[in-house]
């Protein structure tokens, strides 16, 4: 019966974008776990990159980028494009469902602000060892 659960959980695909942006899920979160996402409302491709607006359990609107080769071994990349008004979310094994960790949103925040200044320095360190090689 569970095993019937999950796979109802994953919603039919509409079209080959939307199919795209669920078989990307499916690799990330693995096949044991129920996807959160509800509907797909919008895809587009980049080349390699898939950018995809979806809604997830909650009825939230997430934008998300996608790259990586899913027939292949290749590592996939996902980057969120978070909206200032939702908490993160993840897996609550316990209670086997998906919820909102609205206690973690100013960790994410001090987390991203931390690597903004981190890449703020590389590009910095990266200026200053070109101008060094142009001199």
């Amino acid at each position: 019966m569970k095993q019937m659960a999950l796979d109802l959980a994953m919603p039919a695909p509409v079209s080959d974008d939307e199919d795209l942006v669920l078989r990307y899920v499916r690799r990330i979160i693995g096949p044991k776990v129920p996807t959160y996402v509800h509907r797909v409302e919008r895809v587009v491709r980049h080349g390699r990159r898939v950018i995809a607006d979806f809604r997830v359990f909650d009825g939230a609107l997430e934008c998300v980028e996608f790259s990586g080769d899913l027939d292949g071994f290749d590592f996939i990349n996902m980057r969120w494009h978070p909206t200032p008004s939702t908490a993160p979310f993840g897996w609550d094994e316990r209670r086997k469902r998906w919820r909102r960790y609205p206690e973690m949103v100013e960790a994410v925040e001090l987390a991203d602000a931390a690597y903004a200044r981190l890449a703020q320095a590389e590009t910095i360190k990266a200026r200053r060892s070109a101008r060094r090689t142009a001199a």
